[in-house]
């Protein structure tokens, strides 16, 4: 299958990746970054964490801040396994080992959240979008090829994934459209 683009609605393009794996919806947009923005934040230790780690810090609404700790005592893939699954937890979605959802995240050198993120579905497809871009799908290659990238292969050691339960019924009402809101695209 080449990629394809959706045109089932234009409200999509203007997402960030991360926004439409976390929410799909495009009515939040600027709270869903706002919210990734400010775990990063936490992440970095560009802001301070509450000392009560029960405690969620200014600017998340369910992340703790014993949650970001633990998360920051792993290291390589484990830590961004551990994003992500910040990620879920932040935003509803609930870690489900063998449910074949996954949720991945493109780690450059030195990133706490991801680069680039997508999801793999049990269709075996991917779907991935850029700001600015309609929301793409191609056949899956082992979560390494966002269709973003154009057929890049990505390295195992920059990625990482985690699997959901399910998606946001926003991000699973693009990769539910029917065939007929898909057109093959270069790119």
């Amino acid at each position: 299958m080449p990629i394809q683009h959706f045109t089932g609605n234009n409200n999509y393009n203007t997402m960030a990746c991360h926004v439409y794996v976390l929410s799909g919806n495009p009515a939040i947009i600027d709270e869903v970054n706002q919210r990734y923005q400010n775990l990063g934040e936490y992440l970095f230790g560009r802001m301070a964490l509450p000392q009560n780690n029960n405690t969620v810090p200014n600017g998340l609404d369910v992340v703790t801040a014993g949650q970001i700790r633990n998360a920051m005592a792993e290291t390589g893939d484990e830590l961004r396994i551990e994003i992500l699954g910040l990620l879920c937890i932040e935003f509803g979605l609930v870690l489900q080992p063998g449910s074949g959802i996954r949720l991945w995240g493109h780690f450059e050198e030195g990133q706490m959240l991801p680069e680039h993120m997508y999801v793999t579905y049990n269709n075996g497809n991917i779907y991935d979008t850029m700001p600015n871009a309609p929301i793409r799908r191609n056949q899956n290659i082992n979560g390494t090829n966002p269709p973003s990238y154009n057929g890049a292969i990505l390295d195992d050691d920059v990625i990482a994934s985690v699997e959901v339960l399910a998606l946001h019924p926003d991000t699973m009402a693009v990769i539910n459209a029917p065939n007929n809101q898909w057109v093959n695209g270069i790119g």
